[in-house]
């Protein structure tokens, strides 16, 4: 196992970050020129330079909502206005916008602003607005992300899971409700049972099959030889490179206070610097105790060079 140890700023500001700064403009100002027609991920992904996954994730949590949502808003944004301003008929925004009918537009448009296609029309009717996303330089901070990267062997985990919503910062109430439940009716004590482990050990969890909208959430164990995971879902953690950053404290309740807003400098700070893209791969919480009664959360992240800069 290679293990690189490294220190990254978040203040550090480069010629890649105004690069990389450039990609992610290049890719909402292609969304914002296409609102009125077909809108393709896979070209905005390339227009930053990276995969849809690590595109849709990145995204995710520059804009604190998925990609999807962002674009539903600005259409509908953009709709009020033309409303506003006397524009066409309803039926025709439905169809300028990505509407199959002019009642699925009306539930969407009531859902964000509040009120129907046709009260927007009156004067004085006050509607929401999502401005146009723009990525810049953000000088703050100053401490620096201690991470190292590692190579592992593929392994496999097992438990229980629960499909996750990104909407509207959803996964931000879910997950720890999700903990909550099984903690209450017994399916981590069964995990630990299955697993062979007191009750004492802390199990893990990872977060999968990540789509636009949300993504699969497993708490388990690792499966070793022999363990009967005939009640659970098993999870197959292929082998590869991850960047691991540590969480250290004095006890769960601590680290996972600190856990959240790490995730998000990950994302928003670390790798649009790093040189790394997001992998598709299971993206882990590994939580231990350690032995001066403390508690230590190991967030592991699947990466991959890019090929232009292999």
């Amino acid at each position: 196992m290679r293990d690189w140890r490294r220190k990254i700023r978040d203040t550090a500001f480069s010629g890649e970050d105004a690069r990389w700064i450039e990609r992610m403009n290049n890719a909402v100002a292609y969304i914002e020129n296409h609102l009125g027609g077909d809108i393709h991920i896979r070209r905005a992904a390339a227009l930053a330079n990276c995969s849809i996954h690590h595109f849709q994730r990145i995204f995710s949590f520059m804009a604190a909502m998925p990609v999807s949502q962002y674009i539903r808003q600005r259409r509908l944004t953009m709709a009020a206005f033309e409303l506003q301003g006397g524009g066409p008929k309803i039926i025709d925004l439905a169809v300028k916008y990505g509407y199959d009918s002019p009642e699925s537009f009306a539930r969407a448009f009531k859902a964000m602003h509040g009120v129907t296609p046709s009260e927007a029309r009156k004067p004085g009717i006050p509607l929401k607005s999502c401005p146009v996303l723009g990525f810049r330089v953000s000088i703050q901070g100053g401490t620096p992300m201690d991470y190292r990267i590692e190579e592992h062997e593929g392994f496999l985990l097992f438990g229980v899971t629960r499909e996750i919503s990104t909407l509207d910062r959803r996964n931000l109430t879910e997950v720890p409700a999700f903990w909550y439940e099984k903690l209450k009716d017994g399916s981590i004590d069964r995990i630990r049972e299955a697993a062979g482990i007191s009750g004492a050990v802390p199990v893990h969890s990872a977060i999968y099959r990540c789509t636009d909208s949300g993504y699969t959430y497993l708490i388990g164990y690792t499966a070793a030889d022999g363990t009967d995971t005939r009640d659970f879902t098993v999870l197959d953690v292929p082998g590869g490179t991850w960047a691991v950053f540590e969480i250290n404290a004095p006890d769960r309740a601590g680290a996972a206070e600190k856990a959240a807003p790490l995730w998000e400098r990950i994302f928003t700070g670390w790798f649009p610097v790093s040189g790394y893209e997001l992998a598709d791969a299971p993206e882990l919480e590994l939580h231990y105790r350690t032995g001066s009664g403390g508690f230590r959360t190991e967030i592991r992240i699947p990466v991959t060079v890019p090929r232009n800069q292999m």
